[in-house]
């Protein structure tokens, strides 16, 4: 997790910077590929408009700790989640794996211009 050892727990309620809906975080430490050979992208956080919850792939948003503005609701967490939370940290700052940290304006850019591409 950047800047922190904080995860949020699955089901958190947080606003992001500048956003005005609530996001049900679903995910943690999300690695994504465009392409199989490349690079992934990591995020700290997957998650859905809440109240809406999953209405599919094209509504699942991706951003880190720094992009959250404000938490909402903090669920329940337990050892399970803090053994979890560590060894996910361990993970991402273990020199052996291979990611690029997610920036969600360039991958809404990269999102954007793939959209512009297929259109045409």
């Amino acid at each position: 997790m950047t800047n922190s050892t904080k995860a949020l727990p699955l089901g958190s309620i947080v606003y992001l910077k500048e956003g005005t809906v609530k996001m049900l975080i679903i995910g943690r430490s999300n690695l994504i590929s465009k392409q199989e050979n490349e690079t992934p992208i990591l995020f700290d956080y997957s998650a859905v408009m809440y109240p809406l919850g999953f209405i599919g792939v094209e509504k699942l948003f991706f951003f880190n700790n720094e992009d959250i503005d404000k938490e909402e609701c903090e669920v329940f967490s337990d050892s399970e989640n803090e053994q979890f939370v560590k060894n996910m940290i361990t993970y991402q700052e273990s020199k052996e794996t291979s990611f690029t940290r997610g920036n969600v304006d360039e991958f809404l850019e990269e999102v954007k211009k793939e959209e512009r591409r297929i259109e045409k």
